[in-house]
């Protein structure tokens, strides 16, 4: 048996023609870029979702605060807390007297809650602004909200105690 001669198809070169080895790579290299650009782009909504739910903590935090100081102190702080629909910012750095036309929460500290929430968007930490603010519903019982919430135009995160 004689063996027949290759074809000249397969022996012939074929150029601009690619064998799939050198695809597979190519697309494997492609797919991963898209991966790392697509995770690249996500950290900022886990970010916002990260500082919302440090407000909430926040918020709920002094709240909590805000009844037991109110049940230990015969509710005296809460004459300094408007009616809605006006509310009070309550006074980040409480260090410094600087709280002029916010509410001070300093008799908290210590017994209550630890220190002044700020809210995570807040740069400065010296600065009298917590952006978390407080007001005396109709029912008798205080809202605490941060307007702050992210992304910007979603209603603002509040707790009412």
């Amino acid at each position: 048996m004689s063996s027949s001669p290759p074809s000249p198809r397969l022996t012939q070169n074929r150029p601009g023609l690619f064998t799939l080895l050198e695809i597979m790579p190519v697309i494997s290299v492609i797919a991963v870029l898209i991966l790392i650009a697509l995770t690249a782009l996500r950290p900022m909504s886990n970010f916002e979702t990260a500082r919302n739910r440090v407000r909430l903590a926040d918020l709920a935090h002094v709240g909590d605060g805000l009844a037991e100081y109110g049940r230990d102190e015969n509710r005296a702080i809460f004459l300094l807390v408007p009616l809605s629909p006006s509310s009070i910012e309550i006074c980040g750095d409480v260090r410094t007297g600087s709280c002029l036309h916010l509410l001070d929460l300093s008799p908290l500290l210590g017994a209550y809650i630890d220190e002044i929430p700020l809210d995570p968007k807040v740069t400065d930490p010296g600065s009298p602004h917590s952006r978390y603010f407080i007001q005396m519903t109709a029912s008798d019982h205080f809202r605490l909200f941060a307007p702050d919430t992210e992304p910007s135009g979603v209603d603002p995160l509040e707790v009412i105690r």
